[in-house]
């Protein structure tokens, strides 16, 4: 076609003006608080694959351990951090 103009990969898909209003609202501050959030959240959802109602301060410990050290890199975990410290981060810049 002879209308095709040759592009950069930045025009096609993001406008610039796009990314300089993001940099304003993703500040250091908010990029602190989804780490944060992600550590707590990945350690919550390691207590609840863990959790035994009848050992609760053994399950707090145990859970933490699958969470950090004994999970094996199972997918779910790098889910729950991607997921969580994306929600927190928009919810720090709402």
């Amino acid at each position: 076609n002879a209308s095709f103009e040759a592009r950069s990969m930045g025009e096609c898909f993001i406008n610039a003006s796009a990314i300089a209003d993001l940099r304003s609202l993703v500040t250091e501050s908010a990029v602190v608080f989804a780490c944060c959030a992600a550590v707590l959240t990945v350690c919550a959802y390691g207590i609840g694959n863990s959790w035994n109602p009848g050992d609760q301060s053994g399950s707090i410990g145990n859970g933490a351990y699958l969470a950090w050290l004994g999970n094996q890199y199972t997918w779910d975990y790098f889910l729950v951090a991607l997921g969580s410290s994306v929600a927190a981060m928009l919810l720090w810049i709402a």
